[in-house]
């Protein structure tokens, strides 16, 4: 386990408790936190990154952004299946570096992309590739934070796009199959105006159109008060389907007759996604072995960056761009 961040730590908790685990080592550039964080799980702190690579089996990678690039061709050099929270790199070209290494290498790399574990965007994928949802018409997505990340985080964030719509991007083109081809962008960052000297936005408004026809809207926030809020609206001409729709949804009704929520809402994203953080470790775990296909790979992380480099390209310009003006 290398890096244990907030991330990190909740990865390392996931595979201490996986049975197949045998051994746990734990690097992080803080010693007495990897201390800390071993003793808590009965692991073996190390004191950098190629103590812990020697003899693994597979590394999970939550250190720093910059510096995942660097580690994953450590592991591709040690034919190491590794699992790398996003992003792979911290720019375009890098990315699309990492990725054609991990094809030339025949190497094993799977991204971080969590909602793809989720029992309910599974069972929405699942509508929608079996034909029940009939033709996808339109969706609407959610994606709402509950609290504003500190300023010195945004600043090295790479811009709501990068960091928190990446999610939004991945899992658009693995629920629908399509590829988005062309993206139209309004931001703000009313409430939030620190946001502004980063070039960044606090509350973001995003058309979509894929290239089979179906049009998405993506609404993101970086606070929501009420709650973290993650949630799709699947419309097909057979039926409407929701995902994150349940009693700890951070909403509430005012007709009369309303749903009620009763909550308490979801304070986190790790809460939110507990379970699927745990599934897509296990699946990690089972690819490491050869007993399982890869279910996001670096090819996934890079056409999730490509969207994200085209929401910024319409946010500048005011108007809309299309995926081809980014080279795969």
């Amino acid at each position: 386990m290398l890096g244990v961040g907030r991330m990190g730590a909740f990865h390392a908790a996931n595979l201490r408790r996986n049975p197949t685990v045998s051994e746990l080592r734990v690097f992080d550039a803080d010693i007495d936190r990897a201390a800390t964080v071993a003793r808590e799980l009965e692991a073996e702190a190390v004191a950098s990154v190629d103590a812990a690579l020697d003899d693994a089996d597979a590394a999970v990678i939550a250190t720093p952004s910059g510096t995942h690039a660097q580690i994953i061709d450590l592991c591709l050099g040690r034919r190491i299946p590794a699992f790398s929270e996003k992003p792979l790199a911290l720019d375009l070209d890098e990315t699309r570096r990492v990725a054609r290494a991990v094809e030339a290498a025949n190497g094993v790399l799977q991204v971080g992309f969590q909602r793809r574990f989720d029992a309910g965007f599974q069972a929405a994928r699942r509508a929608v590739l079996d034909g029940s949802l009939g033709h996808v018409y339109s969706y609407a997505m959610f994606s709402r934070d509950r609290l504003p990340p500190a300023e010195a985080y945004i600043a090295t964030s790479g811009g709501m796009f990068r960091d928190l719509h990446i999610h939004d991007f991945d899992i658009t083109r693995w629920l629908f199959g399509q590829e988005v081809e062309e993206v139209f962008v309004m931001g703000s960052t009313a409430g939030l105006p620190e946001y502004e000297q980063y070039g960044d936005v606090a509350t973001s408004v995003l058309a979509l159109r894929l290239a089979g026809g179906t049009l998405g809207m993506i609404s993101g926030a970086r606070h929501n008060p009420a709650g973290y809020d993650i949630r799709v609206e699947l419309f097909g001409s057979a039926a409407t389907l929701a995902v994150g729709l349940d009693p700890r949804t951070p909403t509430r009704s005012v007709e009369r007759d309303g749903p009620a929520f009763p909550g308490p809402a979801y304070p986190d994203f790790q809460t939110r996604f507990r379970e699927a953080y745990a599934s897509e470790l296990d699946h990690f775990l089972k690819l490491a072995r050869g007993e399982a296909e890869n279910p996001c790979t670096a090819v996934d992380a890079l056409e999730a960056l490509r969207i994200a480099e085209v929401a910024d390209a319409s946010l500048r310009r005011g108007g809309p761009a299309r995926l081809e003006e980014i080279p795969a």
